[in-house]
């Protein structure tokens, strides 16, 4: 099913909304979930307490990290294209939801990133004094949203190469001599 086209960019729920079947039909998502509940199932409660303390920190680190990435692959991504390039962009994925859809993945996995930032920090704030269930929540909930930024950023990269390989190829055929 093809995505809307939206006239100007929604807000980032509404957006989400949009874009829904580029988020839960994904093997990112997949992969976060995986990591998720076996966050949530494998550790005793003693084993949680103590996966805690270094989890946050590095957490915090890691994803703060990725977010840096992202915002910084977007800049590039942003940058280096002009008019022509962003029409043919825009119409050679319309059933993807044009530029909007292609340029979505840079907020959502900003979004995660953003998401690990906070769950890590409440958990390094948090950990001595919740109860055995609050805990395994935000435990589960930092180890998925890591994974999901990380495994979103892959696929940021693998976009952004997709993109620096079609855009050559576009300034080479805007570039090569009529021929006749």
């Amino acid at each position: 099913m093809a995505a809307e086209r939206p006239r100007r960019v929604a807000g980032f729920f509404a957006t989400c909304w949009l874009f829904r079947s580029k988020i839960v039909f994904s093997w990112d998502f997949a992969f976060a979930v995986a990591a998720a509940l076996l966050a949530w199932l494998a550790p005793s409660e003693p084993q949680l307490r103590q996966l805690s303390e270094p989890l946050a920190p590095v957490a915090v680190g890691l994803a703060t990290a990725l977010v840096g990435v992202v915002v910084a692959g977007l800049a590039v991504v942003v940058a280096f294209l002009d008019d022509d390039f962003l029409a043919l962009i825009d119409e050679a994925t319309k059933t993807y939801g044009g530029v909007e859809g292609q340029l979505f993945p840079f907020w959502f996995v900003t979004a995660t990133g953003v998401g690990a930032t906070l769950g890590a920090t409440a958990l390094m704030l948090t950990r001595q004094s919740l109860s055995e269930l609050p805990l395994r929540v935000l435990f589960a909930a930092v180890i998925g949203l890591l994974v999901w930024t990380a495994v979103g950023v892959f696929n940021l990269v693998a976009s952004l190469q997709a993109t620096g390989v079609s855009r050559a190829i576009y300034a080479r055929k805007k570039r090569k001599p009529p021929t006749g």
